[in-house]
């Protein structure tokens, strides 16, 4: 019967032809399939740069992305809401994200981020976290203040953030809002509020290494005040 041969009820040749053509077929659709990569997205205010703004770079970005910001400052309030690489090329002297004086400046909501090198300025908080598994590296913090009648300073929030790790972060110029005159250890005494330069709540298994606080209150005291 050569190489059709009859095998209970069905053409043996039959059979395979129709599992090479199905595995054509399978091959076909993979090569149409998007690769989905990970890319590297700029944000500069130069030509050549991706994109102007950060916020605007995070939000066509997806899970894995690296955002690399160049030189300049950024005058923005950004929400890191998916698991990203976000640095800066030219580092701290260079690259600065600018609250304008109020808010969260950098909000990482996300699990799994990594942001590095950037000074972080002029907010009521520098960076909250409240996401997981991610590295807060090598930023300076500053002119950090909490708003008027008692609020509080933060140079960084942790809140229910769970396995982070923040490390050699410089962090100065943090005071609270006017109001009050209540003074503590951990509180700049006459203007209001409390002051911290990183303050856990409700968090667990936070690696805190290498880190330098200063200014953060009327005298030098304990860097880290929270709860976990």
């Amino acid at each position: 019967m050569g190489f059709d041969e009859y095998r209970g009820g069905k053409m043996v040749g039959e059979n395979v032809k129709s599992l090479t053509c199905t595995f054509v077929v399978i091959l076909a659709l993979l090569a149409l399939s998007p690769v989905s990569d990970a890319r590297t997205i700029t944000v500069g205010h130069t030509v050549g740069a991706d994109y102007l703004d950060i916020q605007d770079a995070i939000n066509a970005s997806d899970d894995s992305d690296t955002i690399q910001v160049w030189y300049g400052t950024y005058n923005e309030h950004i929400v890191i809401s998916k698991s990203l690489i976000v640095e800066s090329q030219d580092g701290t002297g260079s690259t600065f994200i600018d609250g304008m004086g109020s808010g969260v400046v950098v909000n990482i909501t996300a699990d799994n981020v990594t942001f590095e090198s950037f000074t972080v300025q002029n907010g009521e908080i520098g960076i909250k976290i409240t996401g997981n598994n991610s590295v807060i590296t090598d930023n300076v913090i500053t002119k950090i203040t909490g708003i008027g009648g008692g609020g509080h300073g933060f140079g960084m929030y942790l809140h229910s953030a769970n396995n982070n790790n923040i490390s050699c972060n410089n962090i100065s110029g943090v005071t609270s809002g006017a109001g009050s005159s209540y003074s503590c250890k951990n509180c700049k005494a006459g203007t209001g509020g409390y002051s911290y330069g990183i303050y856990l709540n409700s968090g667990t298994n936070t690696n805190i290494s290498c880190n330098v606080t200063h200014e953060v209150m009327a005298e030098q005291a304990e860097m880290v005040m929270g709860f976990t």
